[in-house]
């Protein structure tokens, strides 16, 4: 529903599942479509995996530990994940000399990428190459417990105002 007002149908228990039987289009360009009930028994969607667990997967998997790995295993949440490696180190309150403005370029080309309509994130071949040296161990474990606390939060009961789908 669009906009504010009282619903005309009262709000369901549970999902119908319904199947598209015809559609029209008329010289108007109005488009007429009718549904029914899906005569097929209704199956719940499986539950995604959770990121940390995806995360998880990857680091303890005998796969190369590099940024092209990384985006291979999340798919289209590949943009997220990198927006948060990208962005988590210039938002903490330590003095980088500017160097995190490095980071916050290519957060820009992702950006772009998205705004495009990018279903694949692009970054060039030395980048997809970089691989995860062990110092940087610490801080892929520190945002794995911010990941899991996150998590925990969204997944809580009346943890949210709305719905999400």
């Amino acid at each position: 529903m669009l906009g504010a007002g009282t619903p005309y149908f009262p709000a369901l228990d549970e999902r119908i599942e319904l199947e598209l039987v015809e559609t029209r289009t008329f010289g108007s360009r109005v488009v007429y479509v009718r549904y029914r009930v899906s005569r097929r028994p209704h199956q719940p969607r499986p539950e995604p995996d959770k990121v940390s667990e995806q995360l998880q997967g990857w680091l303890s998997s005998d796969a190369d530990k590099t940024l092209g790995s990384l985006i291979d295993v999340f798919g289209e949440k590949g943009f997220a994940i990198c927006f948060v490696l990208l962005l988590g180190v210039p938002a903490l309150p330590l003095p980088t000399g500017g160097v995190t403005h490095v980071f916050e370029i290519i957060a820009v080309l992702l950006a772009v990428q998205l705004i495009a309509g990018r279903k694949q994130i692009w970054l060039p071949k030395r980048w997809i190459k970089l691989e995860w040296r062990p110092h940087q161990q610490r801080f892929i474990n520190g945002l794995m417990r911010m990941i899991r606390r996150i998590e925990r939060f969204l997944s809580a009961p009346a943890a949210l105002p709305f719905d999400i789908v």
